[in-house]
């Protein structure tokens, strides 16, 4: 199995930490909510609860992010074989993902915003075979904008390769 270049750890925690903070914001949010709702009954003390709350869910937020990109990236791999594409991947869920080359529909480059910033892209690979509609099944992300290419024209061409064995 072939692992992700050691950026794509800075690149899972980047995602995972704007997720948990999306996610600790809004707790947080309602907390000061509640205490404001509170200190105009006049308890001004839990107001200084809140700076104190605020740091906590951030540091907690920096530490789980960090664990959860390191346990993702520890936990990825790919392989690209003669006949099937394996993606290996998942913390809590592990998931294994074997993509036959004739289901494959489309490969695609995608640089999202995050992904610019670093300099990495995500190739995703669409297969059929989902009520017509084109699903990704298959997605490697954080790799090197050159290895993304390589890797999809690797695949291209040995797509090729299972239409000619196929007859198609």
């Amino acid at each position: 199995m072939q692992k992700l270049p050691s950026k794509a750890v800075y690149y899972f925690f980047i995602n995972n930490l704007i997720a948990f903070l999306f996610l600790f914001g809004f707790l947080e949010f309602m907390i000061i909510a509640l205490g404001i709702g509170l200190a105009t009954d006049g308890n001004f003390a839990l107001l200084l609860f809140f700076p104190i709350t605020l740091i906590i869910w951030t540091a907690t937020s920096l530490g789980l992010a960090y664990l959860l990109a390191k346990l993702s990236y520890d936990n990825f791999g790919y392989q690209i074989g003669d006949d099937v594409i394996i993606i290996e991947s998942g913390v809590v869920v592990r998931r294994h993902v074997s993509i036959p080359y004739g289901r494959i529909q489309n490969v695609d480059i995608v640089r999202g915003p995050i992904a610019q910033l670093m300099g990495l892209a995500d190739l995703q690979i669409q297969t059929a075979g989902i009520s017509g509609v084109n699903i990704m099944e298959g997605r490697i992300p954080a790799l090197f904008p050159n290895d993304s290419e390589k890797l999809k024209n690797d695949i291209l061409s040995k797509l090729q390769g299972a239409e000619r064995k196929s007859g198609l």
